[in-house]
């Protein structure tokens, strides 16, 4: 009888478990739905065996964006905005002025006027760096497309490590 009352708690301890998973990960997905003060991110990072300073410089180029950056087809400079050519249509880009601090934060406005913030960081780790991306789980977007998202992102951060770790990269650094 001992055995079966202690069976019967396991149970129930591990279904409310279960359960408090699933209400975890409904409130994510409904922070997404709702505007919260914050939406859920993802940091995406690769390691570039280059000086911080030779990736900052070659990534926050705007110029330079279409070589590592798959959706973009071409950049030409507007006043003070970037016009990028996409599948989807013409994005405009606002870059982060140059600074000490390798920060390429830039704002994409979608065609249907929606701004995109995309914080970039280039930080030194030892003679290389780390490039940071953050990724925003951003309203109307399924989970589905979030993780696509991040895997587009996660092969841009690779093909600019493979540009920049090329020894016939062609590139003025």
């Amino acid at each position: 009888m001992k055995q079966i009352l202690i069976i019967l708690i396991l149970n129930s301890l591990m279904l409310s478990a279960c359960q408090h998973s699933t209400n975890q990960k409904d409130a994510v997905r409904q922070s997404t739905k709702l505007n919260d003060m914050t939406y859920p991110v993802k940091h995406i990072s690769i390691s570039i065996n280059k000086s911080a300073d030779e990736v900052y410089r070659y990534a926050s180029d705007p110029e330079n964006f279409p070589e590592w950056v798959a959706f973009i087809k071409s950049v030409t400079k507007q006043n003070d905005l970037w016009i990028g050519k996409s599948d989807i249509g013409d994005l405009k880009i606002k870059w982060t002025p140059p600074n000490d601090f390798r920060i390429i934060d830039h704002q994409v406005t979608l065609t249907n006027g929606e701004i995109v913030n995309n914080p970039m960081r280039v930080v030194p780790n030892n003679e290389g760096c780390e490039f940071i991306f953050t990724l925003f789980w951003l309203p109307n977007r399924t989970e589905k497309e979030f993780n696509e998202d991040a895997k587009a992102v996660t092969a841009d951060l690779q093909k600019l490590k493979e540009i920049l770790e090329s020894n016939n990269a062609g590139i003025d650094l």
